[in-house]
């Protein structure tokens, strides 16, 4: 008798152990992902953008101030850097467009045109820092730097094509949000304020025409654009 119940102890205490191993293991298995992405945003990028531009231009002559609405497409390229510091991005990007945001004036005499006087930025080149937090491949930022102008105020009179040009420098502020399409493809749509500031002409001139005094322009726009960026 005291032999089977040694062999029905022995039996018991092996069969709790087994089930004791097995849900031991079985809390010991992989855990379940929590559906984070492995994409990141570290490396150099290239790429194109176009948009609109909208604002302010203030002539002043012999203390005399006019303001102008100025508007009108702009568009370039843009190449920058990213560093992903899980999920905290930081980068500096510089970007270079060609402006239309100007104001155009037609010239008329008895009734008779004779020509047009065009003011406003040609051509804009910033350096901006960015910093966003990512969303898997979502990524919303703010971005702002250094922003260099090439403003000029350019007459069409009876054939005859003249003006004034003139570099400004002044700040970009904005902010937008970018997608990863693929790994290598990325999208984006942002809006960018620009001050310009002020920057001094010589007169506008030349025989038979005499336009003026040399005059002072204050520029500043706003710009919504979007673009798409290839990464490397």
């Amino acid at each position: 008798m005291l032999k089977v119940l040694s062999a029905s102890a022995t039996f018991a205490v092996l069969s709790v152990s087994g089930v004791m191993a097995q849900n031991l293991s079985l809390s010991q298995a992989d855990p379940i992902a929590m559906g984070t992405s492995d994409f990141s945003w570290t490396g150099f990028y290239a790429g194109v953008n176009g948009g609109y531009g909208w604002g302010n231009l203030t002539t002043t002559n012999l203390d005399e101030h006019e303001t102008f609405d100025v508007n009108g497409g702009i568009g370039g390229v843009q190449v920058g850097y990213n560093q992903d510091f899980g999920g905290f991005v930081l980068g500096i990007e510089a970007d270079f467009g060609i402006s239309n945001v100007t104001k155009s004036v037609d010239f008329y005499d008895q009734g008779i045109f004779f020509g047009t006087a065009t003011n406003g930025v040609r051509n804009l080149a910033t350096v901006r820092g960015r910093a966003g937090v990512a969303i898997d491949r979502l990524l919303p930022y703010i971005t702002g730097g250094l922003a260099v102008g090439s403003g000029q105020l350019q007459y069409n009179l009876l054939g005859e094509t003249f003006g004034s040009t003139q570099t400004h420098v002044g700040w970009s502020l904005g902010a937008g949000l970018e997608y990863a399409v693929s790994d290598r493809l990325t999208v984006r749509a942002e809006y960018l304020y620009t001050d310009l500031g002020t920057a001094h002409y010589d007169a506008a001139s030349k025989p038979p025409f005499f336009l003026g005094t040399p005059f002072d322009n204050k520029i500043n726009f706003g710009t919504v654009r979007g673009g798409i960026n290839f990464k490397f």
